[in-house]
């Protein structure tokens, strides 16, 4: 999991449960059977991680996932009011304009189903620009890597980037700056005003934290008192 901090006062906010190894895009059985269990290792991500009931583990799903019915329902599963689900554009290319918009109608009634949070990923990457913002009222966006890379680098993309962070904090979302590794990163995101940053240089905050490396996974804790029908080898995709 990968942890996402409040820059002010420095906590850990929350987590994004992230694969090793993510399937190809046509391989929808493969997708399947991990969303299947998605809930189950949300629950035991959170407990792995010790956290209270105003942290998060944040999930993503992409368009072609939020218009099919056996997605929708494994989605409709996750944990209440705790799960951000992140809208990413992985495979968008293959989707319509109009199945785009069904995912966003989806997402509104995940929302009120679950009462958790929305975000957008990737922002400042990808195809769409700002499109799936125009879509929903979203509660997080979330900011490339290569957006903080490129603002390191040009004045010109500091200031866009100041200007649409006011201007998605006056709309309400919180916006988190994703890839903060370094001290330079982290100091053109608070130029930038964003309230979290994500990265793994933050595992220290955590109170898992195990400087050897050798954290359980997800999936062991999810198998404990339950025999997986996956397999090892889809399972140890999930990781803490």
């Amino acid at each position: 999991m990968e942890p996402i901090i409040r820059i002010n006062p420095g906590l850990v906010a929350g987590y994004e449960l992230l694969l090793d190894n993510r399937p190809r895009f046509e391989d929808r059985r493969a997708w399947l059977e991990i969303y299947r269990i998605m809930p189950e290792l949300v629950t035991a991500a959170r407990v792995a991680a010790r956290l209270d009931e105003n942290q998060w583990i944040s999930v993503n799903a992409h368009s072609w996932q939020l218009i099919a019915p056996e997605f929708q329902s494994c989605l409709l599963k996750l944990p209440v009011k705790t799960t951000v689900l992140e809208w990413t554009e992985f495979g968008d290319a293959n989707v319509s304009r109009g199945d785009i918009e069904c995912a966003a109608r989806f997402l509104e009634r995940w929302r009120v189903h679950t009462r958790g949070m929305l975000a957008i990923d990737d922002l400042g990457t990808g195809l769409d620009g700002i499109g799936r913002i125009k879509l929903i009222e979203c509660d997080m966006i979330k900011l490339d890597g290569t957006v903080i890379e490129g603002a390191q680098q040009e004045g010109r993309i500091m200031f866009l980037m100041q200007a649409l962070v006011e201007t998605f904090q006056q709309m309400g979302a919180a916006v988190v700056a994703e890839c903060v590794e370094t001290d330079t990163a982290l100091t053109v995101a608070r130029s930038c005003g964003v309230q979290m940053v994500q990265g793994w240089r933050w595992e220290f905050l955590s109170g898992h934290y195990d400087p050897v490396g050798k954290t359980a996974t997800i999936t062991e804790q999810v198998n404990k008192g339950r025999k997986s029908v996956l397999g090892d080898p889809l399972l140890k995709q999930a990781r803490v």
